[in-house]
């Protein structure tokens, strides 16, 4: 695919420019993962043992049976779930717009990221309610609809924090920006999601692993590496998304 001056659609440009973002920002993504991906996803599981093993039922220990709910276990789990949920899009917005920072020559500053996740929580979380549902209903009709409607949407995240047209203009833009590379953008995709199950494999080979020498640590360590590989996902996917904003403005003007 060329555009007027004969540049071409690269992945490579997206992937190579979404760890030069990474790795030029460690510092401040790997804070904004933490304090927003891996704490949030680790007391949400923490909290869901702690329910299943009535860790907070005032009963006598002769009582306690393993698997019996409590009721306050289970409140803090769906406290910690909807906390979760919320961090993920302020994570997403605040990586997004340092990741465009970065591509646009100026570093991304924590306050800045920070502040722009906040400020633009509720519209992504827009998007991606408006976006997943119509992409959920593609897929249950025919399949192929709903892959081309997460194409079509992939960047409408990006031009949201860095042009503010809304949930619908957001999505509209996307459209615009994706017309003409959007199988390029699916092998992309494709590739994403296939580094994502290999990730979720080796964590489940390394939980496997340590069930059988650390038996009692298990919950524990698979909480760990969980939320450990959330945050790290949900970082490569907004530093990706914003990278891939960028290669189609450079294409398109």
């Amino acid at each position: 695919m060329y555009n007027d001056a004969g540049r071409r659609f690269d992945f490579a440009r997206v992937f190579q420019g979404a760890l030069a973002a990474i790795g030029a920002n460690f510092a401040t993504f790997a804070l904004l993962a933490v304090l927003f991906g891996v704490i949030p996803d680790f007391l949400q599981g923490l909290f869901k043992i702690y329910a299943q093993t009535s860790a907070f039922t005032p009963l006598p220990e002769e009582e306690l049976q393993l698997g019996q709910s409590s009721a306050l276990g289970w409140i803090l789990w769906v406290a910690f779930a909807v906390l979760s949920y919320v961090g993920l899009y302020l994570l997403q917005g605040a990586v997004m717009r340092g990741s465009v920072d970065h591509l646009n020559g100026r570093p991304a500053d924590f306050s800045t990221c920070l502040n722009t996740g906040v400020r633009f929580l509720a519209p992504l979380f827009g998007i991606a309610v408006a976006t997943g549902l119509a992409t959920m209903v593609g897929l249950i009709l025919l399949v192929v609809p709903g892959l081309f409607l997460l194409v079509v949407w992939v960047v409408a995240g990006p031009v949201e924090v860095m042009e503010r047209k809304g949930v619908f203009g957001s999505m509209a833009r996307s459209t615009d920006l994706t017309r003409g590379y959007r199988w390029p953008i699916f092998g992309a995709l494709l590739v994403y999601v296939v580094v994502l199950i290999v990730a979720t494999v080796i964590v489940s080979l390394l939980m496997a692993a340590v069930s059988t020498a650390l038996e009692a640590v298990v919950p524990w360590a698979e909480l760990v590496l969980s939320a450990v590989l959330q945050g790290v996902m949900g970082l490569f996917g907004a530093a990706g998304a914003a990278s891939l904003y960028a290669e189609l403005r450079g294409l398109k003007e």
